[in-house]
């Protein structure tokens, strides 16, 4: 299972953060001016008064969205049809074991709670292995064939039966061996 997630965890970061990197990535600013009298520099003289880092500056004090309620919704990344496609799994996920936890916070007979702590453990590895498959298909789009067959080992090894361990015959252990 630790293979698996750091499998997943590969896959994202291979297939997602390229794609966010480059939407998040803005354009330099060179500051003009800085270092003069009148630039208006702030914090010691470190961060010249331009428009980006007053921005980044009203955000850190978390009063950007109250000062320009437009100002985050023109700043959205480019969409993200990888992203788009696991955030509806996850969201169809989350709607079933949301329902599975109010029958189970109502339930009062311990095999039938047990039944459903089941079913929520059923649906968190499948929403796993839905999100592989997602992540598979859309490397096939974008041909990435060598991350579909990683993927597809993936899906492989979580849906393979583990074989069943045969008993091993051990020595009793001796009375004076402590």
């Amino acid at each position: 299972m630790k293979i698996t997630r750091s499998a997943f965890l590969l896959l994202f970061l291979v297939a997602v953060v390229p794609a966010l990197t480059w939407a998040a990535d803005p354009e330099p600013v060179a500051p003009t001016g800085a270092g003069q009298a009148g630039t208006g520099e702030q914090n010691g003289g470190s961060i010249p008064n331009l428009d980006v880092n007053q921005a980044e500056l009203r955000e850190q004090a978390g009063q950007q969205q109250a000062l320009h309620p437009g100002l985050l919704e023109s700043q959205r990344q480019v969409p993200n049809p990888l992203m788009d496609r696991i955030n509806v799994v996850i969201s169809v996920a989350d709607m079933r074991l949301a329902e599975l936890k109010v029958r189970l916070d109502g339930e009062t007979n311990n095999t039938t709670a047990l039944e459903i702590i089941r079913s929520m453990e059923q649906i968190k590895v499948q929403t796993e292995l839905d999100i592989l498959a997602v992540q598979a298909g859309y490397a096939h789009e974008t041909g990435r064939e060598e991350i579909v067959l990683e993927i597809e080992g993936a899906i492989a090894e979580m849906t393979t039966p583990r074989p069943v361990r045969q008993p091993v015959d051990r020595p009793a252990p001796h009375a004076g061996s402590h």
